[in-house]
């Protein structure tokens, strides 16, 4: 899969674990990057496949990471990594999950810590504008294509039959 400068679709979703948003068509690379490189690791899970140095491992078989930085670096570096299962907490800050290394789910303790993230996973040009339509409407799946036109979408289903 090629890496997406930005994701494609975004989705925003308040649920009693906090406040969730969702990136489509973004590695697990691109996501920790949105994150500060000295936020520190509480906790990871990984499995992977395909991996050319460790063919099928889990977290035990793999660095202990302790900041972003470190895992950032290690995923840059690590080619062909096909995971399973990716969950990391941040102390303090929020909670990434991702499935298929192509769908980064982040989890919020509060909506400041969203709005940060979002900031950075947005083209700079259209920036106000998709943080308003995805605040403003939870629960839809919005895309933006190159010429910063959004469209929303009520169910995952449209917007897979529509893309």
């Amino acid at each position: 899969m090629a890496v997406c400068m930005y994701p494609t679709v975004y989705l925003y979703h308040k649920t009693e674990k906090g406040h969730q948003l969702y990136l489509g068509e973004y590695t697990t690379y691109k996501g920790v990057t949105l994150l500060d490189n000295n936020l520190e690791i509480e906790s990871i899970t990984m499995v992977t496949t395909n991996n050319k140095d460790y063919e099928y491992a889990i977290a035990k078989g793999y660095p202990n990471f302790k900041t972003v930085q470190e895992l950032a670096f290690f995923l840059q570096q690590t080619e062909a990594v096909d995971f399973l299962k990716f969950k990391v907490t941040f102390k303090n800050f929020c909670q990434l999950t991702t499935h298929d290394n192509g769908e980064c789910h982040f989890t919020f303790g509060n909506k400041k810590n969203l709005i940060q993230i979002l900031e950075k996973a947005i083209p700079e040009q259209y920036k106000l504008k998709v943080i308003h339509t995805v605040l403003e409407n939870p629960n839809q799946y919005i895309t933006i294509n190159k010429n910063g036109t959004l469209k929303l979408f009520k169910t995952f289903n449209q917007y897979l039959k529509e893309n």
